[in-house]
């Protein structure tokens, strides 16, 4: 169920769920108030906002980079060079990560 309540100068839309984390945003004019909190009513309804933060919270960058690269990216004009990038970054962050954990077992060796 929305809520709107004057705040200050501003108006601030609430959504409460049983079923939802609350969420909130404030706004100038009490129309777009109105109008963010149906929309937002509307996702949780429809599902397409996650219930469970947990579940947001268990996502990493790359899991996000290639949904970005899979999803967003195909639809650009220049996606072949923001797919290169993406690819680049990914390749960087797993070698990063793999010579971080080789540091780590050197590191646990010596202390032997």
């Amino acid at each position: 169920m929305a809520s709107i309540r004057k705040h200050r100068s501003k108006r601030q839309a609430q959504v409460r769920r049983a079923d939802h984390s609350p969420t909130s945003r404030s706004f100038m004019y009490k129309a777009d108030a109105v109008v963010w909190a149906r929309v937002v009513d509307w996702k949780m309804d429809s599902g397409e906002l996650v219930a469970d933060q947990q579940v947001l919270n268990e996502l990493s960058i790359r899991d996000l980079l290639i949904r970005y690269e899979e999803t967003v990216s195909p639809s650009k004009r220049r996606a072949k060079v923001e797919s290169d990038k993406i690819d680049l970054l990914l390749c960087h962050s797993l070698r990063s990560s793999v010579f971080l954990l080789y540091d780590q077992v050197q590191n646990f060796n010596i202390g032997l």
